[in-house]
């Protein structure tokens, strides 16, 4: 019982985590594509208005507030508002152009989140998570997609078998859909291979040979996930500061860290067509892998995900099924439609419940 509230409250924090950070990458990612846009198109001179309303409201806000009556300060905050969207804002039509495309080229093409696909790659990864999340988090309220009509008719003793029941079909069905996931993934994404011979025929390949060519892909795309890090850091300073990108280094200091970074020890002579022209030049701060696109590298990765998303609704369906059998839920079909707290009816023990 209190395994199963602290894992609730874990869910929920997470939740939420995922939901700042969509919120987080949507705004970046709409704030920089307006403002890398001149104040000719509608999106770039709305962001402008926008931004030059937000920072005019807030100004007068923070010099008026516990000065002036409430309504003259509402009221000067509202002006200096409309002020800012209609006149100040549409005065720098070419503000930010350049720093904007700067910044939103490093973080698409030459970050951690080039990995991913980019911004969007990165909204696409949350979104599956946040569905995963509130899916475990329906199953261990009893708030999951279910038909109990029938249940509504039944004797409490036979509804409270009949339900565990289904959880327990619904567990296995969760557990089977991760291991073909995790299964299918090894073999599409990963390359493993399906079949190998088997005498005069072919057989499966072993689920944990598949596996081990898993863990090495796996090892591959997070040590190049490490040294794009590595190189985000060195770079975001510059980056910030409103220094090209493309330009944050050398040749030659790009291929000084190409040697001390052990690109060499995992790949070997491979390693050599990563490294620059020896003459002078700039190179942009994007790792490349032998035979690799690294545009999307981590998402055969973090497809992995979904088959542990499956898992974990799974466990929370066993969990369900142990609470009930020590009396610490009650099974209600109507718990499922009250409010946040109801579909458990949690109770301190289960002498209590009986």
């Amino acid at each position: 019982h209190k395994l199963d509230g602290a894992w609730t409250r874990l869910e929920q924090r997470l939740a939420v985590g995922i939901v700042m950070a969509e919120i987080a990458a949507i705004g970046v990612w709409v704030l920089l594509k307006g403002m890398q846009a001149d104040g000719s198109f509608a999106h770039g001179a709305v962001v402008r208005q926008g931004i030059t309303s937000i920072a005019f409201a807030t100004v007068a806000h923070l010099l008026l507030r516990k000065r002036v009556p409430a309504v003259v300060h509402g009221g000067v905050v509202t002006v200096l508002a409309v002020v800012g969207w209609v006149v100040v804002g549409t005065m720098w039509p070419m503000g930010g152009v350049a720093y904007s495309k700067n910044l939103l080229g490093w973080l698409q093409n030459a970050s951690f989140l080039t990995l991913l696909g980019g911004l969007r790659g990165l909204v696409t990864r949350l979104t599956l998570w946040l569905a995963l999340v509130g899916a475990a988090l329906a199953a261990s309220a009893g708030k999951h997609i279910s038909v109990d009509v029938a249940g509504r008719y039944m004797p409490k003793g036979v509804l409270t078998k009949v339900a565990c029941a289904g959880w327990l079909f619904a567990a296995a069905v969760c557990f089977v859909g991760s291991y073909a996931f995790v299964d299918n993934i090894a073999v599409t994404k990963f390359n493993a291979k399906p079949f190998e011979p088997c005498g005069k025929a072919s057989c499966d390949t072993p689920f944990s040979t598949r596996l081990t060519t898993v863990r090495q892909g796996v090892d591959e795309d997070f040590f190049a996930a490490r040294r794009q890090l590595g190189l985000d850091v060195r770079t975001v300073g510059k980056v910030v500061a409103g220094k090209s990108y493309e330009q944050s280094f050398t040749n030659a200091e790009w291929n000084q860290w190409i040697e001390q970074g052990g690109w060499r020890d995992r790949f070997g002579g491979k390693a050599s067509s990563l490294t620059a022209p020896a003459t002078p030049g700039t190179h942009s701060p994007a790792i490349s892998v032998p035979g690799r696109n690294t545009r999307g590298l981590l998402i055969r990765d973090f497809d992995f995900l979904f088959p542990f998303g499956l898992l974990m609704i799974g466990l929370r369906f066993l969990l369900r099924v142990i609470l009930v059998i020590a009396g610490y839920i009650k099974v209600d079909p109507d718990a499922a439609h009250g409010e946040e707290g109801v579909g458990q009816a949690s109770v301190d023990t289960p002498a209590e419940a009986t």
